[in-house]
């Protein structure tokens, strides 16, 4: 991905993000985030110039302006009361800005965790989708068990993988995918082969997932009703908020709707092709989403892209959080599918860039 942004100097700088293709983490490929972050930067040719210069405090449907003190005097007054009704922090939980990457989260992060750690002393914060104030927090901890005492290597390698509270549906990490996904699927047994005394047994690794809630998602009765497995993900031509996509043209040209990737056995039960219009249904609610046949799913999986600027994935998730994060479960639902007014033009032309990855 590429930009172009000009400095306090008045000059023209280029910023590209070029994937390390010999990484053995993440296989060649850089992460959507990661991959991305070109387009975020500073610009007066794009949205990037909104940027927000004082804390907003929402009144009734509006959000207000107000100084830097006021909001300090307002969080601390709060954080004051609570202890003062309570007795303790119990009731006090904080979720500061995504995590980043390579430590970029914490950089980040700093003031606000000076704030709150420091000056404030709360007990409870987290980033992002973590349950704590770290980049991967597995639910180990309290096992005594540090959650980083393992490689990728490892992933690939194992017999069996085990995975206490980290359900691979939910969370669609690069670790699972590019990892332990290839693992179980028998494609890293030549790697085994290699690492294994003589004559120790090289075969496909197996996947125990120990999940502890109970949804509708694992119902014997709704899995018929609902026979896909639904996850999201990004997509390189959608940044993560879709702020900026709905302000660049080309953009909305490249992927005017969201799309959703079916594996081709499921399309021909369906009678489906790429650039057909499907209603993505379940008992929490529905979206409109162009086909993509492909077999990077596997049959009786869907995916669905995120963060468009005309999506509605979301509104498949169901109401269940998880109690101790309150996060929804975004990639671990199940539903079906019925297909619409078959394939457009225009519709055809976007599955068509979709297959050949002609997104720039």
């Amino acid at each position: 991905m590429h930009a172009v942004t000009t400095g306090k100097d008045g000059r023209q700088y280029h910023v590209v993000i070029l994937p390390a293709k010999d990484s053995p983490f993440n296989r060649g490929n850089y992460s959507i985030r990661g991959g991305t972050n070109a387009l975020t930067v500073w610009s007066l040719d794009r949205g990037t110039q909104d940027r927000l210069l004082y804390p907003l405090l929402r009144v009734g449907d509006q959000f207000q302006a107000i100084t830097w003190q006021d909001a300090l005097t307002l969080v601390a007054g709060v954080i004051k009361g609570i202890r003062d009704r309570d007795g303790n922090d119990d009731n006090i939980t904080v979720k500061a800005y995504d995590h980043g990457g390579s430590g970029q989260g914490f950089e980040d992060n700093y003031g606000a965790g000076k704030l709150f750690f420091a000056a404030l002393s709360v007990k409870h914060i987290a980033i992002h989708n973590r349950p704590a104030y770290n980049s991967e927090v597995w639910g180990s901890r309290e096992r005594g068990v540090h959650e980083l005492n393992y490689d990728y290597t490892d992933a690939r390698l194992a017999d069996t993988v085990v995975l206490w509270g980290a359900n691979p549906f939910e969370t669609a990490t690069v670790f699972y995918a590019e990892h332990i996904l290839p693992n179980i699927q028998g494609n890293t047994v030549a790697e085994k082969q290699e690492a294994f005394e003589k004559g120790e047994p090289a075969e496909p690794g197996y996947l125990i997932v120990i999940d502890p809630w109970k949804t509708s998602s694992y119902s014997g009765e709704k899995a018929k009703q609902y026979p896909f497995w639904v996850t999201t993900g990004r997509a390189m031509t959608i940044w993560q908020t879709a702020y900026h996509d709905r302000r660049l043209p080309e953009k909305a040209m490249a992927l005017p709707l969201p799309y959703v990737e079916v594996h081709p056995e499921d399309a021909k039960r369906f009678g489906l092709q790429s650039g057909d219009l499907v209603e993505v249904y379940n008992e929490e609610g529905n979206g409109t989403f162009l086909v993509y046949v492909t077999d990077a799913v596997k049959p009786g999986m869907l995916f669905l892209v995120m963060y468009h600027w005309r999506g509605t994935s979301n509104s498949l998730v169901s109401g269940y959080t998880d109690p101790k994060t309150t996060i929804p479960w975004y990639k671990g639902t199940r539903a079906n599918l019925r297909k619409l007014a078959g394939a457009i033009p225009s519709v055809q032309q976007t599955a068509s860039l979709l297959q050949q990855n002609k997104f720039d």
